[in-house]
């Protein structure tokens, strides 16, 4: 009885973990897209977002110095 009880348990939560790894999956790919969006439409608003073009102005290295 109790052996039974045990492998019912182990299969519920081995479908547990399934199911929150598929949700996670998911959430992950709708992340990117919305993130894909967003780029975008701030690039077609004149806010250009380019991870090569991140440096600091050199005011602010000029100040700091």
């Amino acid at each position: 009885m109790m052996n039974k009880e045990m492998k019912e348990l182990i299969k519920a939560i081995t479908k547990l973990i399934q199911t929150a790894t598929e949700h996670s999956e998911v959430e992950k790919k709708i992340s990117e897209q919305r993130l894909k969006d967003w780029v975008k439409d701030s690039n077609r608003h004149g806010f250009h977002i380019d991870d090569d073009d991140m440096s600091w102005p050199d005011d602010f290295e000029e100040d700091w110095e």
